[in-house]
């Protein structure tokens, strides 16, 4: 049997076939990556309690809820169509109705994504600035937030001239908090539109519980703490919907409703309560917690044995960490590192080469059309001499 033929590198053909397949091969790895602590998972709900609640928004959502946006589209799309035709100049007979009356129950709910956040960020500050007033309260600062600058860099507050119009006008009662977020979370799309909303809902819940836990303190080592301490809310709860966005929408009465909340001062609040109890449907809550808000900016030197205790100082929340969980990651490697390295240099010289060659035949073109475009110019090499016999030849013709 004759020996296998071997190339210049000392190997044979069926080597540097296995090697170049090796090259090329990726393998199946798993890789471990620590999840994030701060992300809120979406709660998992049962069809059957979907559709219960699904059943029951004509007790949340009246009718005369839909009546009132259908009969807002129709009395603005008929102002728009007078409008266009007094701008050119026609005749209309198109009559305006008078805008419906707002129906009271719309105080309790949010209707649509963007008042949905809105509403969520609103009751974060606020519960987050009653409990930086509650902490100065304890730290035995006396100024409130609104005669002080909250952070360094803020202007100083100036006080407002007094008018008439200011005196004479009611204090306005501040909405009620949001108890539950109802959201068909399956017919948005993309879904990052919808993502803040479970961790907007645990921030407020977790701020929530460290404002029992301050009022506790202010209770009883603050004098007057009803200065301080307002009733809290219940904590917020995310109703995931699944795809049921077109229903809730003709509920609503408008094209698309992505999200909507209803406040703890609706009547019918009870009707999701008893069919989600915290039992089935939990508040998301984060499990690490932040340090109470404060406007005093206290520096640590290290030297804290020396330095005096304040007799009212805040308390220190509790530490919470998280739970450990980790993700695997399944993905693709390759199966030789360097051989595919050799081959990924091996690919980047060849197409070196033929990028160069390439430019090389490109300059050579342009240099024959160039030479070729000035012995056009040029002419033949005896032309000049031709011309200038004929010439001395109709010289010599018309001198005769």
């Amino acid at each position: 049997m004759p020996p296998a033929a071997t190339l210049p590198g000392g190997q044979t053909i069926r080597q540097q076939t296995k090697a170049k397949d090796r090259a090329s091969a990726d393998r199946n790895v798993v890789k471990a990556v620590l999840s994030n602590p701060l992300a809120v998972p979406w709660p998992s709900l049962p069809n059957h309690l979907q559709t219960s609640v699904l059943a029951a928004l004509p007790q949340i959502i009246p009718p005369e809820v839909s009546d009132y946006h259908v009969s807002r589209a129709r009395c603005s799309r008929a102002v728009k169509v007078r409008r266009k035709k007094e701008k050119h100049g026609k005749e209309t007979t198109v009559a305006i109705e008078e805008p419906p009356a707002k129906p009271a129950s719309l105080d309790h709910l949010v209707l649509g994504l963007n008042e949905t956040i809105k509403a969520l960020e609103h009751g974060i500050d606020d519960l987050r600035l009653r409990m930086m007033v509650m902490t100065d309260a304890l730290e035995g600062v006396t100024q409130t937030p609104a005669t002080t600058r909250l952070l360094p860099t803020a202007p100083p507050a100036q006080p407002e001239a007094e008018t008439e119009a200011s005196a004479a006008a009611e204090p306005t009662t501040p909405a009620s908090p949001l108890a539950f977020v109802l959201v068909p979370h399956l017919s948005v799309s993309p879904m990052a539109l919808i993502e803040p909303l479970p961790t907007y809902c645990a921030t407020y819940n977790t701020l929530l519980r460290q404002h029992a836990q301050l009022a506790k303190a202010v209770r009883s080592r603050v004098p007057r703490p009803d200065r301080y301490i307002r009733p809290e809310g219940p904590e917020m709860r995310v109703v995931p919907l699944g795809a049921r966005e077109a229903e809730i929408a003709a509920t609503v009465g408008l094209r698309r409703v992505a999200a909507f909340a209803v406040r703890a001062s609706h009547p019918a609040l009870d009707v999701l309560e008893r069919l989600l109890p915290q039992s089935i449907l939990v508040p998301p809550r984060h499990s690490i917690t932040l340090p109470f808000p404060t406007t005093t900016l206290r520096v640590h030197d290290g030297d804290a044995a020396a330095a005096p205790k304040p007799k009212t100082a805040a308390p220190l929340p509790p530490i919470n960490y998280s739970a450990l969980h980790i993700k695997a990651v399944h993905t693709t490697a390759p199966l030789d590192t360097n051989g595919r390295k050799a081959k990924r240099m091996a690919e980047v010289r060849t197409k070196r080469i033929q990028k160069r060659d390439h430019r090389r035949k490109e300059r050579e073109v342009q240099e024959r059309a160039f030479g070729k475009e000035l012995k056009g110019r040029k002419g033949k090499p005896g032309a000049r001499a031709e011309r200038i016999a004929a010439k001395k030849a109709q010289v010599m013709d018309v001198d005769a």
